[in-house]
């Protein structure tokens, strides 16, 4: 009797534990840079359902890939996450009079183009500074 009751008890406190840091761990990610992005993909690709129902949630695979293109970029760039987000959306904005791009599509070419060791050598870059080449040779192809 006294050990189903422990047990009882551990599986609540389990219970509770979780919940909390569920209920953080989306908060949390509502708060990242890598959501934030993923909403501005899933609002620019669904425009209409964005004006009937309102807000709608990303794919937790969108976000999970933003964020693991932000992550490989901290580890290759000298910026920081704020820095880098700002200047995918800033480079997605003015490529998009260019080319018929996604924020996502734009998102991992440059995340490409940063990584090109040919052109940029072996140590850590400036994204921004990779970025604008970047979108310069896209626009005088």
């Amino acid at each position: 009797m006294f050990f189903t009751l422990n047990k009882k008890i551990l599986l609540f406190i389990l219970a509770l534990t979780s919940l909390a840091c569920s209920t953080v761990a989306v908060a949390d990610q509502e708060e990242s840079f890598a959501y934030k992005l993923a909403v501005l993909y899933v609002k620019n690709q669904n425009p209409e359902k964005v004006l009937l129902e309102g807000d709608i949630e990303p794919a937790p695979s969108i976000i999970y890939e933003f964020q693991w293109i932000l992550d490989s970029m901290k580890n290759r760039c000298i910026n920081n996450e704020e820095t880098i987000a700002a200047t995918i959306v800033e480079i997605w904005h003015k490529a998009q009079v260019h080319k018929d791009i996604n924020i996502l599509e734009t998102a991992r070419t440059l995340s490409l183009n940063a990584k090109n060791t040919v052109l940029f050598g072996t140590k850590k870059v400036n994204f921004r500074l990779t970025s604008h080449y970047w979108l310069v040779q896209q626009i005088y192809k």
